[in-house]
């Protein structure tokens, strides 16, 4: 018997198969057919852009198994390995059935199949991904794609089955006999095919367990508190708090414990009047409650926020009356109203964007291309460091200044004279930290009156004033490299949910454009994998043949964590931050990926892309949130950290041999990596125009406002900051910001045509097919403030080169529009018409957005109408 189709057959549930709306039963028919077929495999990629279609497949799954629920139709993304049972390939004396199994590869390519004959008794155990078949004597046959395992039996003509774990395609034929076993019951199938899961339930038992589940709000309320404090999950609790709030079975304290957290829920979504009506109602009904002091400190912040200054003022003096002066909630409050009450204090110059159907945005006539500057800073008694400056500075034919890395007012005097396309600031590693990148960057925005930064830069530095000079030497020989020259990729990350393991062709689908060829390493977090050091050991060379390296994962200035993260918010494992006990792991309960297992490595010059938090930090490292489960806790005051440059990751990845290295200087969100990706590969980017394309984003998503905070030792750390946008503008460059070593691809899922070129505009029509894509969150926007307009995007930043006149200023309008590939409207909201003057070239920068449910991974063709005058 067969359970594969015919070719017609899958070409025609191919579209189906890819959107997941297949059940499991014909999902299973066309794995089996695309493992033993190339022609229906090639049709697939062609059809649906598979590299981008895994990756999206792969972790909507993986969100499905942990979930665990008993619900039919959690197929998993392809793997490598087929694991069985030591005894399954041993000689048979007797053939109850066969069994075909196939190890798949990334394309679901099952050249590696094996068969032999079934036992009367086998247990059966398939790793994620690897296909099987399972020919049942007299009864019919089974599928099953891994992560399965299941129990076959065959006594007197009676197959018996038992599925302890995933889903099982089973097909009964006519006079055909199989028994399931499901816990203590049994169940005969009839004749046809059934999805089988671990758990058999009728539809009416299914039900009733719904309804048994959802009597236990306190479950409820532990994922919604887990949601509230992951920084990485989309949701942050609301609907699961107010799910509990509203449920007939919660307590009275549970539902108190809901109701505190829904106005901050609320805030965190920029609906700030909300939040600060349910948190007055909260006081008003628990007047008694603990954390009143805590409800009243985040009443006058929301206050605050919508420009109610006088009703914050009231509920700050309510919360010091009652914590006294020496709280820390008392001094955040003070330092709120000690500062600029409209918190313009950062904002560089430029006019706001405005939400709405029609948008318009004025361009400036472009100044000359300009050149480049190197800025010496403090390198007064650093004389080799001072040499490679001079180095710099004769290859570029580039002006020089010496920075004293305070006097920021002398530093914009000299920006605002050179009027430079790209700065170099050559700096000591024990210089370089978060604040002296931030006020740098709020600079760059205040050179023209458009709202993006006005000139690339980088930092160069190092351990030493030898490996600064070797770091020059690899930046002279890369601009001599000719982008196509750099073809090996490796992209390495943690997990949590499998075992150590090597993916192979699993790289961006831009950079395969390109050529690129490479792998995927996921190191595991201990949990999942004790032996994740042994895997490291084996495969962390891989790293050492690429011209381009990627990491993922959560990690401090020291190194990468191969543990959860959900430490950060367990107090009870925290201990206060001293210097001597940063890294203190007596248990081995955060093992890390250290900085000297770098430093060892003998990179190929590559350049090195990392999303890991503080992986950037060579010297002063403020300890903030993120890291306490490492360096101790702060009660988050400013905290100055020391950092051993032999311990620094940053130092360590320029050691081993980085050509440039773009990674963040404090917290981040890793997702900024592959939005830098794309940019620098569909533009042909330069390394500082690609960092810039980060800073940019950030302008936009505020409308011309950008607002960041400074640590300062001592005092409490403030909160104005858009989350997302404050660890966007944490990423730097360590890297000639000049260095193009990228050609320019087309990215295999995406295309932007200007077309209908008329004497006072043009259209722009954007066309992304089904599947991920790196731009479409919306991660910057803080949503504070004006609508909901949804952080879901489609962001464009054309050259206008040819498209409008060069030598005149411009008024640009625009009209947009969102439609499906069934030409049907879709829910978007034109939110930028923002041009962009840059050393003699002219963007203009367009996006929609769109509530994230709607169009999530949706096919989308969006066209702007863009007029002049």
């Amino acid at each position: 018997m067969k359970f594969t189709m015919t070719c017609d057959e899958v070409r025609l549930h191919l579209f189906d198969f890819k959107e997941e709306k297949t059940d499991v039963a014909l999902r299973q028919r066309i794995y089996a057919h695309l493992a033993t077929c190339s022609t229906c495999r090639e049709e697939e990629r062609a059809e649906l852009a598979l590299t981008g279609m895994l990756t999206a497949h792969r972790a909507r799954t993986a969100g499905r198994r942990r979930s665990f629920l008993p619900m039919v139709g959690a197929v998993a993304a392809a793997v490598l390995l087929l694991i069985f049972t030591p005894t399954l390939f041993e000689a048979e004396q007797t053939a109850f059935g066969s069994i075909t199994s196939y190890d798949l590869d990334i394309n679901r390519n099952g050249a590696k199949h094996r068969s032999r004959k079934l036992k009367a008794e086998e247990l059966i155990e398939l790793s994620a991904g690897a296909f099987a078949t399972c020919t049942l004597e007299g009864a019919g046959g089974i599928s099953t794609t891994g992560p399965t395992c299941f129990v076959l039996k065959y006594d007197g003509g009676l197959w018996e089955l038992e599925v302890l774990e995933g889903d099982v395609n089973a097909r009964v034929e006519k006079d055909g006999a199989l028994l399931v076993r499901a816990g203590m019951r049994n169940k005969r199938l009839e004749v046809g095919y059934h999805a089988l899961t671990a758990i058999q339930w009728t539809q009416e038992e299914q039900e009733k367990e719904k309804r048994k589940n959802a009597a236990k709000p306190a479950e409820l309320l532990q994922q919604a508190m887990s949601l509230y404090y992951d920084p990485s999950t989309r949701s942050n609790g609301l609907k699961e708090f107010q799910t509990v709030a509203a449920h007939e079975y919660a307590t009275k304290e549970q539902v108190r414990e809901a109701r505190f957290y829904i106005p901050a829920c609320l805030a965190k979504e920029g609906r700030t009047a909300e939040a600060l009506a349910l948190g007055e109602k909260y006081i008003k009904d628990y007047p008694q409650d603990s954390r009143a002091s805590v409800k009243r400190f985040f009443l006058g912040l929301y206050a605050w926020r919508l420009g109610d200054f006088e009703r914050a003022k009231m509920y700050w003096r309510h919360m010091m009356k009652d914590e006294g002066p020496d709280s820390n909630l008392t001094q955040a409050a003070l330092d709120y109203l000690k500062g600029p009450q409209a918190d313009e204090s950062h904002a560089p110059n430029g006019a706001e964007t405005i939400v709405g159907r029609k948008l318009s945005g004025e361009l400036g006539v472009p100044e000359k291309k300009g050149g480049y500057l190197v800025v010496k800073v403090r390198l007064e008694q650093r004389p080799g460091f001072a040499a490679v400056a001079d180095l710099v500075a004769q290859h570029h034919n580039a002006r020089m200044f010496e920075f004293d890395g305070v006097d920021f007012k002398k530093l914009q005097a000299v920006l605002v004279r050179e009027k430079p396309e790209n700065v170099l600031f050559v700096v000591p590693p024990d210089v370089l930290d978060v604040n002296l990148h931030r006020r740098i960057l709020l600079l760059s925005y205040g050179l023209d009156k458009d709202i993006t930064t006005d000139f690339c830069f980088g930092y160069f530095t190092a351990k030493n004033a030898q490996q600064l000079s070797k770091l020059w030497s690899r930046t002279v020989a890369a601009h001599e490299k000719k982008p196509s020259q750099r073809r090996r990729w490796v992209g390495t990350g943690v997990t949590s949910g499998i075992k150590s393991i090597v993916y192979a062709d699993r790289i961006p689908g831009v950079a395969q454009a390109l050529g690129y060829k490479g792998e995927q390493i996921y190191w595991s977090c201990i949990e999942a994998d004790p032996n994740v050091f042994q895997f490291i050991d084996k495969n962390i060379s891989r790293l050492e043949s690429a011209d381009i390296v990627t990491f993922t994962g959560n990690s401090d200035p020291q190194g990468i964590w191969l543990f959860n993260d959900q430490r950060n918010i367990q107090k009870e494992k925290h201990w206060p931050y001293s210097p001597e006990k940063v890294g203190h792991d007596p248990r081995n309960e955060m093992p890390r990926i250290m900085a000297s297992r770098f430093a060892a490595l003998s990179l190929n010059s590559p350049i090195v892309w990392s999303g890991t938090c503080h992986s950037a930090a060579t010297g002063r490292v403020f300890v903030e949130g993120d890291i306490v489960s490492t360096f101790g806790s702060t009660d988050n005051k400013g905290t100055l950290h020391i950092l051993d440059p032999s311990k620094s990751l940053g130092l360590a990845m320029i050691e081993a041999g980085a050509t440039a290295y773009l990674a963040p200087i404090a917290a981040n969100h890793g997702m900024s990596v592959s939005m830098e990706v794309d940019f620098a590969f569909i533009h042909g980017a330069s390394l500082g125009e690609t960092i810039k394309a980060t800073y940019d984003g950030i302008a936009l998503a505020g409308g011309g406002r950008v607002v960041l905070d400074f640590v300062e030792e001592g005092k409490h750390i403030l909160s104005r900051e858009g989350v997302m946008a404050g660890g966007g503008a944490n990423r730097i460059l360590i890297g000639d910001p000049a260095l193009r070593p990228f050609g320019q691809a087309s990215h295999p899922l995406e295309s932007v045509v200007i077309k209908n070129k008329k004497k006072d505009g043009f259209d722009i029509e954007v066309e992304w097919r089904g599947g991920w894509h790196a731009r479409s969150w919306d991660i910057y926007r803080n949503h504070r403030k004006g609508p909901k307009i949804g952080r879901a995007r489609i962001p464009v930043r054309v050259d206008l080169a040819g498209y409008a006149p060069l030598n005149k200023k411009l008024q640009f309008n625009c009209k947009a529009e969102a439609r499906s590939n069934r030409d049907e409207l879709m829910p978007y909201t034109l939110t930028h018409c923002v041009p962009e003057t840059f050393h003699g070239r002219r963007y203009l920068h367009l996006q929609m957005n769109s509530p994230r449910e709607a169009v999530d991974r949706k096919a989308v063709t969006a066209t702007f109408h863009v007029t002049y005058k």
